[in-house]
């Protein structure tokens, strides 16, 4: 069973909790963990919110939002 986060976003002035799964994604560095927020219609502010506060990269339909000067290699566990 995959592990979750559960985050809060607004959309249309509203906030809303939703439950985010906790994924992997394998690159030739290694693997890091990233949420997947692909089922859900998240403005993009939110997903660059999200991964900010969080720590972790969002996956979503519009492609991938990582924290702050961060990208897959600094996330690889070592």
């Amino acid at each position: 069973m995959p592990r979750k986060l559960v985050v809060e976003i607004e959309v249309g002035g509203t906030l809303q909790k939703i439950s985010l799964n906790i994924i992997e994604e394998q690159t030739p560095f290694g693997k890091y963990k990233l949420l997947d927020a692909r089922e859900f219609s998240i403005p993009q502010k939110e997903l660059l919110r999200i991964a900010r506060e969080t720590g972790y990269p969002v996956i979503s339909k519009e492609g991938k939002f990582f924290p702050p000067n961060k990208t897959a290699r600094d996330l690889v566990k070592r």
